[in-house]
């Protein structure tokens, strides 16, 4: 009789620890969820597709010298394991261009990263999200973080962010002119006060005309790299499809070209960065 005591009451304990177990397994896993709830919420807030404005709802584009966006930081870079692979845009990653990744610049900034200890830099297009390593403030590709010394140190980013405009408010009315965005010099400076004389390289894809650039701004010092929006139907409707389908990245075309100097040479401030338009 009483090793029956002795056993129901042991399984009675048995019981008892099961369910509080379970109402801590329970409880554990709701903060679980809770806390892989906010991360997904994270990620889906970075890596979300915005929809695009209506041209009606367009605010004008700020002049270049209005505002600054400067950061200091360290640099990494990213490689043969990601090469290939969709980036967060949406274009597929190629470790040999001139593309970066940041946390929150949008996508298509132009940023002139520069390292103090060698004074040299580069210009590489945001096309993906990152770091997520604390104290890391951008990742760059191979490809550029070769050309200025890059593993893992102290770089400043100063970004560029293309004037986007509307069709409607700011093309102008001959369809046949290009619209020049941004001009760097050979020192990678943003300037202004120039006027295009000749067209020596175009093309649509950044990193391509960028290898040339790197090529030739060594040797000409007189020769400019700019960012152009052609304003042409056929261009602006290509440019448009290419903003749908790489989560609003804008699309332009880019020139290295000499130039007749007008006007005394001015450099420029990066662009204010959240406050623009888009295409």
């Amino acid at each position: 009789m009483r090793r029956k005591r002795i056993v129901k009451a042991a399984m009675f304990m048995g019981i008892l620890l099961s369910i509080l177990s379970f109402g801590l397994l329970v409880e554990a896993h709701e903060v679980l969820d809770v806390e892989r709830a906010a991360e997904a919420q994270e990620l889906i807030d970075t890596f979300a597709v915005r929809p695009l404005p209506r041209a009606e709802e367009l605010s004008p584009a700020p002049e270049l010298e209005e505002a600054t966006f400067v950061e200091n930081g360290i640099a990494s870079w990213y490689g043969p394991k990601f090469h290939g692979r969709r980036t967060a845009n949406g274009e597929r990653y190629d470790m040999y261009a001139y593309t970066a990744a940041h946390k929150k610049l949008p996508f298509g900034t132009i940023l002139r990263v520069s390292t103090p200890d060698n004074d040299k830099n580069v210009l590489v297009r945001v096309n993906d999200r990152g770091p997520y390593i604390r104290g890391r403030i951008i990742d760059l590709s191979k490809r550029s973080a070769e050309d200025i010394g890059v593993r893992l140190k102290k770089v400043r980013i100063e970004a560029f962010l293309p004037v986007r405009r509307s069709k409607a408010e700011h093309l102008p009315d001959s369809a046949a002119a290009p619209v020049t965005l941004l001009t760097f010099n050979s020192a990678n400076e943003a300037v202004q006060g120039l006027e295009p004389d000749s067209v020596l390289v175009a093309g649509r894809n950044f990193s391509e005309v960028m290898r040339r650039w790197e090529a030739m701004r060594v040797s000409q010092s007189d020769l400019y790299f700019t960012v152009v929006q052609p304003t042409d139907d056929e261009a602006l409707k290509t440019a448009r499809k290419w903003i749908r389908r790489h989560r609003g990245t804008p699309h332009y075309e880019y020139r290295i070209v000499s130039v007749r100097q007008s006007e005394p040479v001015v450099t420029v401030e990066p662009a204010e960065l959240m406050k623009t338009s888009i295409l």
